[in-house]
């Protein structure tokens, strides 16, 4: 286990408040939803997972970015509740240099582009109709 994968493990057994000092805007968290179609997202995707977001900070507070009725920002401490037994898993890339400033900034704005919109339950978007 690398040093990153083990301190976010340490993160996570710790618990939430532990975990949003040691989070950075663009990391992606997962956990194992509670709704009608968790179990089979779990079978397509062979993964015990079956929800994820984006991790950003605003107004110095933690939300996740997520795609649910509507496309919504999250509260971090809300996203995690939401998921079985409150546990779940942060990743980030390996080379956070990638994720510069304006990198962030444009995964915001192509985000924004589909905030509020009604969840797309056959996963169809196009993006010629946005």
């Amino acid at each position: 286990m690398n040093a990153l994968a083990a301190l976010l493990l340490a993160a996570v057994l710790a618990g939430p408040s532990s975990v949003e000092n040691r989070l950075r805007d663009g990391d992606i968290i997962f956990h194992e939803s509670r709704s009608s179609q968790s179990r089979a997202i779990q079978l397509a995707t062979k993964s015990r997972y079956s929800h994820m977001g984006i991790v950003y900070r605003q107004n110095g507070r933690w939300f996740v970015y997520e795609a649910v009725q509507p496309v919504k920002l999250t509260p971090l401490n809300d996203w995690i509740a939401r998921g079985k037994n409150g546990h779940f898993v942060v990743k980030r890339l390996r080379d956070t240099r990638v994720l510069t400033p304006a990198v962030l900034k444009r995964m915001r704005t192509a985000g924004d582009r589909y905030r509020g919109r009604s969840y797309d339950l056959y996963f169809e978007w196009d993006d010629d109709r946005i």
